[in-house]
């Protein structure tokens, strides 16, 4: 009887390595997340405006904390599992902020935390914080369309309005934030509904506007990362 030497087993059973790519086994989640993004900050800007009562705070913020989690969060983790960074990024930060936003107004309304001074100073940094990350955002959706940039025009108003209101304490420049939230959730309607349209009937549907007429140096595709692409 012969024997095969050592590791002639393993030749016809070879380690074999298999690359699992899941970029293409979801669906676009974009207008999933939009949806619940534009429904949150249409519901902050009445809130704040005062078309919705005071104790309707509750219901507000406790759709904002569900939507975020389950919108805008899961959104963002699909994005990262397509390789698109930069609607990973967009989302989960824009979702954890949502998150933490209605977590501690809802903590304030239920008396579970109980304030002992004023924190302008705090909302301010928190705010101005966000106003720099959507501006980094805005300036990335060049890559997209016209709609989605000023979408994001919408977010870094809304952010820097937020944060100059809470520091100077005026009432007057938190009903114009308050009114440029509005506008931005109505934006972010027309933007979810293109997208959605669009992957139903696999044909754009409403005009996003195109900035490649702007773009005199024509980009090299990337086919390591999708993370340019954000709407596709």
């Amino acid at each position: 009887m012969s024997h095969k030497p050592n590791g002639a087993f393993g030749d016809a059973h070879e380690n074999i390595v298999r690359k699992v790519d899941l970029s293409d086994s979801i669906g676009n989640p974009v207008a999933f997340g939009l949806f619940g993004f534009s429904m949150q900050l249409t519901l902050i800007g009445l809130l704040n405006a005062g078309y919705i009562e005071p104790d309707g705070a509750v219901v507000v913020y406790s759709f904002v904390l569900v939507a975020g989690v389950l919108q805008l969060i899961v959104t963002g983790l699909a994005m990262l599992i397509k390789k698109n960074l930069f609607g990973a990024v967009a989302f989960t930060v824009l979702g954890s902020f949502a998150i933490s936003m209605a977590m501690f107004n809802l903590l304030l309304l239920t008396g579970a935390v109980q304030l002992h001074g004023p924190i302008n100073k705090a909302i301010t940094a928190v705010f101005a914080i966000y106003a720099y990350i959507g501006f980094i955002l805005m300036i990335a959706s060049v890559k997209m369309d016209v709609v989605g940039f000023l979408n994001f025009v919408g977010v870094v108003l809304v952010f820097s309005t937020g944060a100059a209101a809470s520091y100077l304490n005026n009432p007057s420049l938190t009903l114009a934030s308050a009114w440029i939230t509005i506008l931005t959730g109505i934006s972010g309607f027309y933007v979810a509904t293109g997208a959605f349209l669009g992957e139903t009937f696999r044909r754009p549907v409403l005009p996003m506007g195109d900035f490649s007429r702007l773009r005199k140096v024509p980009v090299t595709e990337r086919t390591d990362s999708g993370a340019t692409v954000f709407m596709g």
